[in-house]
């Protein structure tokens, strides 16, 4: 089995943020996104990773062969990206001989019972229950686990079912042909070459999908829906901290990183705090805090901080801070 994740996108709703680090790359929970996926994934042992890359290629590069010196893995760009659809056909030339391909997106935390998942012999989504299901590929799943019919982004949902971005499908090969028939007749969702669109081909022509609902499963597509992402981890990981004088409080559960420096502070609960941070006479809680950021007299709640802030005197809510 191979593993291909597309990472190509510009984040754009992670702005300002994904100005200065790509999406994949930013900081939940005592690591990036990247990183929490690579800890599900390797234990899985692939034949080979297969990133596809795009926006700050180079970035994503450098850090995962720092980081995974040792793991099989290529890199293939998505030059004019046209949808998930269209890069996953990207890793075409990957796949010399039909095997089984799992494709996971990368902007995602998740736990996935993974026997479950790919011990099948059918093409198989992880979904969940939403709230908001025209902003995703959305389900219809009769009373056997197997999907009826599937439609991306619709705006009259007939079912509340997402796909959550992890897809295992038997035939590589398969899931090529379907994707180069869409490409070469032009079926488009929204403008692009959607994988959603793919698999309605392949079901047209017998194949069948089964679903796998899951519980823990967080997107990280925008600011709110990453500082609940470190709040899902850090609650199910536990705590990561050193010990303080008395004029600090901490209130679990936080992730501090052992180079941080603070001072006559209360932070937590559900603050992640990277490298080579100082916060001095402040208030933190529910916020994440990127390296080597400078807070002096600050109160911050459901918060996102960027790399290198210097601020003194400051307060906010819901603040998005490069």
């Amino acid at each position: 089995m191979k593993i291909v994740l597309p990472l190509a996108g510009k984040g754009t709703r992670l702005l300002p943020h994904s100005q200065f680090v790509p999406k994949p790359l930013m900081f939940v929970a005592g690591k990036s996104i990247l990183d929490h996926l690579m800890e599900e994934l390797i234990p899985l042992n692939p034949s080979e990773f297969v990133f596809i890359t795009g926006y700050k290629k180079e970035e994503i590069e450098s850090h995962l062969k720092s980081v995974y010196p040792d793991i099989p893995m290529r890199f293939i760009e998505q030059i004019n990206p046209q949808g998930l659809g269209h890069a996953i056909y990207q890793a075409r030339d990957a796949f010399s001989k039909d095997e089984d391909m799992l494709v996971i997106l990368g902007d995602q935390t998740f736990t996935i019972d993974w026997k479950k998942l790919l011990e099948n012999s059918y093409n198989r989504l992880t979904i969940v229950p939403v709230d908001n299901p025209s902003s995703y590929g959305i389900v219809s799943v009769d009373d056997k686990g197997f999907i009826k019919d599937m439609e991306e982004k619709p705006e009259t949902p007939k079912s509340n079912l997402a796909i959550t971005g992890t897809y295992y499908f038997p035939s590589a090969q398969t899931v090529f042909s379907a994707i180069a028939h869409q490409i070469s007749k032009d079926i488009r969702t929204k403008g692009e070459i959607q994988i959603t669109d793919s698999m309605r081909i392949m079901m047209e022509l017998g194949e069948q999908f089964e679903v796998l609902k899951i519980d823990d499963w967080n997107d990280c597509g925008n600011h709110a829906d990453l500082l609940e992402a470190n709040k899902t981890l850090l609650t199910k990981n536990g705590s990561s901290c050193g010990s303080y004088d008395s004029t600090v409080t901490i209130n679990k559960p936080v992730w501090i990183d052992p180079s941080v420096r603070l001072s006559h502070c209360t932070i937590g609960p559900n603050v992640s705090i990277a490298k080579d941070v100082t916060i001095e006479g402040s208030t933190i809680s529910n916020t994440i805090i990127d390296e080597s950021a400078d807070l002096k007299n600050c109160q911050f709640i459901d918060s996102y901080l960027g790399r290198g802030l210097n601020l003194t005197d400051q307060k906010g809510t819901e603040m998005y801070l490069a």
